[in-house]
């Protein structure tokens, strides 16, 4: 699917974004959806001696893999006729990237790890760019640097006061896999915490979706409780697995290959929490689990899967019912993530849906749910009912007139305060 992107100075060129189609193992027809995109590519168009535009060149990289969702949207920017500023996605990194497209040089302008927001390019005589920065450990605020990547400026100290306050580190991490695959993630703490980290109680969440980017930037709210749980001395870690943006097509559409959904990703994270605990970072009845939307699934889908891994889990607005989705009308999800209707495939939509899953639950859960979220409430309420009837420790906090995730002030705090005391509580 092809889209006009940005005209050069001048109205001689012409940016066209492609978004290339899924072909997926195990699946007959290719998807075209641009959510489910397994990358995007840029394309030139110049004009001819006839006036004519021709495609001239392309410009392709990891980092435009996967599909335009929020947060990921692949940006290029023409800031003369043959140097554009290109946007993207590695790791969990979103930087800004400098690209000549007559000497083929590409440069990445970041000095630092995190994102890069609202980037405009000044005039072509001062060469710079003004942006919005944030990360994980830094509230946004904005500055200005060369097209070089010399001469970084801060414009605005607005959020400085918050960022002391909350005096938090980041660390980035790695691990190679079993299948030899490397997953790059980042270490939350407080400031004079040590690094690596021994012996901590330690909490990794996962991001709503599937297939948003598990991109670096502040947030402190108990949905991305990026600057949250770091503060009251958890460790956090974010490592985005199977599915996400930030490596290549192929990881970012094995969540989906023949019948890995449910579980690709799933195994993926436990087997980090196991090499996180031989590191001696943690130890097995301090590891926790937190995320919202799909994030929740994740949660449910973990805790099912792994009963003796995880020792307190806080799933958040979750998705937890395959078929469900499938008959409520979801037309689009539900068959990208199985490849047929639950009426083909019954046997492997339970097997993906922790709502049937209940029976091998272990973990203190508190479960965290809006009464008018588009994800009904009355699922979450079973899944908890059947483990208060089973005796494990289940906490379930309903949001009256909350949709999917909390947006009234008071509630955030409500839910922080039940967040913290339950992983207080249950990591030791």
């Amino acid at each position: 699917i092809l889209k006009a992107h940005d005209w050069a100075p001048g109205g001689q060129s012409l940016l066209i974004k492609a978004h290339h189609p899924a072909y997926l193992k195990g699946r007959t027809h290719p998807v075209y959806y641009p959510r489910f995109a397994s990358r995007t590519s840029f394309r030139f168009y110049d004009r001819d001696e006839t006036g004519q535009f021709r495609w001239t060149k392309t410009f392709e990289h990891p980092m435009l893999s996967g599909g335009d969702v929020a947060f990921a949207f692949s940006i290029a920017d023409f800031v003369s006729p043959d140097e554009i500023i290109i946007r993207g996605v590695v790791g969990s990194n979103r930087h800004p990237y400098y690209y000549n497209r007559v000497s083929g040089e590409l440069r990445n302008l970041a000095d630092r790890a995190g994102s890069y927001f609202n980037v405009y390019a000044t005039s072509s005589s001062t060469r710079q760019i003004v942006f919005t920065y944030t990360s994980y450990t830094d509230p946004p605020d904005i500055f200005r640097l060369r097209w070089d990547g010399t001469a970084l400026y801060r414009l605005t100290w607005q959020n400085e006061e918050l960022r002391r306050e909350a005096n938090l580190r980041q660390d980035p991490v790695t691990f190679t896999l079993r299948n030899g695959q490397v997953r790059v993630g980042t270490l939350i703490q407080a400031a004079d915490a040590p690094f690596p980290p021994k012996n901590v109680p330690l909490i990794v969440w996962q991001e709503g979706g599937p297939n948003v980017p598990m991109v670096n930037q502040w947030m402190a709210n108990v949905e991305n409780p990026y600057a949250l749980l770091p503060s009251f001395g958890f460790a956090l870690l974010i490592t985005p697995v199977a599915g996400r943006h930030g490596y290549t097509p192929a990881v970012y559409t094995s969540l989906v290959d023949n019948s890995n959904f449910g579980q690709i990703d799933i195994d993926e994270q436990a087997e980090i929490v196991q090499q996180v605990i031989a590191r001696g970072w943690t130890t097995k009845g301090k590891v926790g689990i937190t995320g919202c939307s799909y994030g929740g699934y994740f949660v449910l889908q973990s805790i099912v899967r792994y009963p003796d891994l995880y020792a307190a889990a806080n799933p958040q607005c979750g998705f937890i019912d395959a078929i469900t989705e499938w008959t409520q009308g979801a037309t689009v999800l539900p068959p990208y993530l199985e490849g047929l209707p639950p009426y083909k495939a019954l046997n492997e939509y339970v097997k993906d849906s922790p709502s049937y899953g209940a029976d091998k639950v272990k973990t203190a859960v508190l479960t965290f749910h809006g009464t008018d979220d588009f994800l009904p409430i009355v699922q979450n309420e079973n899944f908890h009912l059947q483990l208060v009837n089973r005796g494990v420790p289940a906490r379930m906090v309903r949001f009256v007139s909350e949709g999917h995730g909390l947006g009234l002030q008071e509630n955030q705090l409500y839910a922080a305060q039940e967040q913290i005391s339950w992983f207080r509580t249950y990591l030791k």
